[in-house]
């Protein structure tokens, strides 16, 4: 399995699932749907979201996860098939970079958005990796959404929930 939790994009438009089954297909290593990675319905959420600084919108009507055209992901450690912990900068360095590239690629091959396009949106920091202190990537980088997505109507068009193509 390449894809964990696939049920988080539940509610998700088909234009922003599509990518992450080309993933499951060919992508090069897992990867895990975050908790609160796809579409977003509740507004405090949101605004806790906000607060903590783990997003940049304040509002569902001014994120792309607000209209279901949005994933955010984890580069997945995985053991047995069980997502054990993700990949981060902080800790793993240069791997959580490689993967980090690896997905960008594949993902604006695909016509999406990458988090990490709006690095000037977030404040870059110095971070120690592999003994070496450096600027951070800065960014959003395991988040995609569509191109356009504030042209498409709030709050979102009801739609059916997600039914991953293995299991039809």
């Amino acid at each position: 399995m390449k894809v964990h939790h696939f049920e988080r994009l539940t509610g998700c438009q088909q234009r922003i699932i599509d990518p992450f089954l080309k993933w499951e297909e060919l992508g090069e290593f897992p990867l895990v749907i975050l908790t609160e990675g796809g579409l977003r319905t509740d507004e405090a959420k949101q605004r806790e979201l906000y607060q903590l600084g783990k997003s940049m919108a304040k509002t569902l009507k001014e994120t792309s996860h607000g209209r279901g055209m949005a994933g955010d992901v984890g580069f997945a450690k995985v053991i047995k098939n069980i997502v054990v912990g993700i990949y981060t900068e902080e800790l793993d360095g240069d791997e959580y970079l490689r993967r980090a590239d690896i997905f960008v690629d594949f993902m604006r091959k695909l016509g999406l958005v990458i988090g990490d396009d709006w690095k000037k949106q977030f404040s870059s920091k110095r971070i120690l990796v592999n003994g070496v202190w450096r600027m951070s990537r800065g960014g959003d980088t395991p988040h995609v959404n569509l191109p356009g997505w504030q042209s498409l109507p709030f709050p979102p068009v009801t739609v059916p929930p997600y039914i991953k193509a293995k299991e039809a």
